[in-house]
């Protein structure tokens, strides 16, 4: 049950501020340091994996090391089913599987799959 709770405290959270959008690696490195983390490189893209209970959040990079991409995976459906109702309460919805998230100075697209090898998965770019 803390596990839960705590994602339902971290998921209003995920806006811009959170998905560190263009953001340097050495920053969002640092922000999280005292999180468990590590590193992939996914087709050749530099891939930072910041882990909580039940939940990854993974930070793409480009080839001058800023943050393009971030996607919030999960494996646990009542976990997604909760990241969805919060998304549909707050974002933009243009379709079933799509969000726009805007604020005053930028705007994010966000996608929902599924994904046999990590799970759901909610991409902000």
């Amino acid at each position: 049950m803390k596990k839960l709770t705590f994602l339902f405290l971290l998921i209003p959270l995920i806006t811009f501020s959170q998905a560190r959008l263009g953001s340097s690696l050495n920053e969002i490195r640092n922000e999280f340091s005292a999180h468990q983390m590590g590193y992939i490189n996914i087709n050749n893209i530099p891939c930072l994996i910041v882990t909580y209970p039940d939940i990854q959040v993974r930070y793409y990079f480009n080839s001058k090391s800023f943050c393009y991409q971030t996607s919030l995976v999960t494996q646990n459906l009542k976990q997604s089913k909760h990241i969805l109702d919060v998304y549909n309460k707050n974002y933009i919805i243009t379709s079933k599987t799509t969000w726009i998230m805007n604020d005053s100075f930028r705007t994010a697209h966000i996608k929902f799959s599924y994904k046999d090898d990590i799970g759901y998965v909610f991409t902000w770019d």
